[in-house]
């Protein structure tokens, strides 16, 4: 059986060391192998930083176990983390922010695009390292789009390797059409985490709804946020509009999104974990 294979974006900051620890973990829980990716503009800078880079897998493999891959390349990074993604076949890409300022200094609209330009699922982390015990608690927000369905897949399979509990978070339906949506999300939520054995809870938030997902999420010292990128495309229904997306993955609690374009889920392409 073939190693699964996760990308880690690095830049040499202390986010992308962040990332690393996520994916090592990861890497470790699941059998694979972790991609460290690593892209310079200029041929001169090739041989430093590939030294370098060495060095970094060389020291994680060695402390954890794990193989971990140096990959450096020429080129840009919002093109190669995609062009890489798709040679390798990889499962998942870590990315690490510096918080609100970091993902708009990072780049804004371009981290956005870095994450639209694959079907491979981001999981972006800022510093909050991953715990021993991995992905305990996940929380899977629920609206009214038919594609808030698709993260299921994912997040039986995480729970699979983590024994995860997942907390299903729901808005407040103002109207019968939204009500009804939300029942029949709900009820395949249901169905899908009970067939995989997975421990679940459903609850509803009144309030703005990014914002009580992060705040229930503290409370319940969860350690991964789900959401589908609906800026790939615009449905009616769907309440995460582009800034709340982005103030969900750059959350103050530091709580890693992972974060999945609706596209990815309909190609039949392989599993993240499977």
């Amino acid at each position: 059986m073939n190693s699964k294979k996760y990308i880690v974006a690095y830049d040499f900051s202390i986010v992308s060391e962040t990332a690393l620890n996520h994916a090592v973990k990861v890497a470790k829980t699941t059998g694979g192998t972790v991609h460290l990716l690593h892209v310079v503009p200029k041929p001169a800078q090739l041989e430093e930083a590939r030294t370098h880079l060495q060095q970094v897998a060389s020291a994680a493999s060695r402390a954890d176990g794990v193989n971990v891959e140096a990959i450096t390349r020429i080129g840009n990074i919002f093109e190669d983390i995609a062009n890489y993604s798709e040679e390798i076949k990889a499962e998942l890409v870590f990315m690490g922010t510096h918080g609100a300022k970091g993902w708009q200094k990072i780049s804004g609209s371009y981290a956005m695009k870095v994450i639209e330009s694959t079907f491979t699922p981001f999981i972006v982390v800022q510093q909050r390292k991953i715990k021993d015990t991995g992905y305990d608690d996940i929380v899977v927000p629920l609206d009214f789009d038919k594609n808030t369905q698709q993260k299921l897949r994912i997040v039986a399979e995480i729970a699979k390797y983590f024994n995860s509990k997942a907390h299903i978070v729901m808005p407040h339906a103002s109207n019968s059409d939204d009500r009804i949506d939300l029942k029949i999300n709900l009820a395949f939520a249901q169905k899908q985490l009970k067939e995989h054995n997975i421990d679940f809870n459903a609850v509803i938030l009144d309030g703005d709804f990014p914002k009580e997902i992060i705040k229930y999420s503290v409370v319940n010292d969860c350690d991964l946020i789900m959401i589908v990128n609906s800026s790939v495309e615009k449905i009616a229904g769907n309440l995460f509009a582009s800034s709340a997306e982005q103030a969900i993955i750059t959350n103050e609690a530091q709580i890693p999104v992972c974060l999945i374009n609706p596209k990815d889920l309909t190609t039949g392409g392989s599993s993240i974990f499977n």
